[in-house]
């Protein structure tokens, strides 16, 4: 009985490794059947690629055919209009090289001229306006003083002492609204660094108020 039962054992065992081998192969083939899966895709792309390049390629060529074809087309069309004959190249160069239309068209131009300058002597001439000199020269020195005080620091100095005075007490900013905004007398550069100076030379009092800047009139 016990050696019956070693022997079903043994068998037993025999059966387990020789399943575990059949899947081990099973496993295997598996491996090798997915590999070649793999290297035939890539194979597949690979070809898919270089069936899309020759296509562009034909494509390329094709387009070239059809503009040479094209040229040789025109030049067809070109070849038709040249003369076949001896007689017909005589009257092309004729027509060409003829210079009797060109003098025709010349001495109508020239005729054309000469009406036109027998007009324009015949013509009355108007009679030249005579302009007052004075009025004009003072306009124009009126004009140039006026701008050389506008743009003169000088006067921009007066334009903002005058509007402290009136005021007593004015900020910066709103002294700049009136000066480069509202009359345009100057740039903003050019306002702050005249403030600068009038704070140099004392002609008023700066009160400083957080970040803000009053200026106030020294005359009372």
């Amino acid at each position: 009985m016990v050696f019956f039962l070693k022997r079903v054992n043994k068998r037993i065992d025999q059966l387990d490794q020789n399943l575990k081998d059949s899947f081990e192969h099973v496993r295997k083939d598996n491996e090798n059947l997915y590999a070649w899966i793999r290297y035939l895709n890539e194979q597949s792309e690979n070809q898919a690629q270089e069936l899309l390049r020759t296509a562009q390629k034909i494509d390329s060529h094709e387009s070239r055919i059809a503009m040479q074809n094209r040229v040789i087309h025109d030049l067809k069309l070109e070849l038709t209009q040249v003369p076949k004959s001896r007689e017909e190249v005589k009257k092309m160069v004729d027509e060409v090289c003829s210079f009797e239309p060109i003098l025709d068209r010349i001495r109508r131009v020239e005729s054309r001229v000469e009406n036109l300058e027998f007009k324009r002597k015949e013509a009355p001439k108007p009679a030249p306006k005579v302009i007052p000199a004075e009025p004009r020269q003072s306009a124009l020195k009126e004009r140039v003083l006026r701008r050389i005080a506008r743009n003169s620091k000088d006067y921009i100095k007066s334009v903002i002492t005058g509007i402290i005075r009136k005021y007593g007490k004015i900020s910066a900013l709103q002294l700049r609204e009136m000066i480069v905004d509202e009359q345009g007398l100057c740039s903003k550069s050019s306002f702050y660094r005249i403030l600068e100076e009038l704070e140099q030379e004392n002609v008023m009092n700066l009160v400083s108020r957080g970040k803000e800047k009053l200026y106030v009139s020294t005359q009372k």
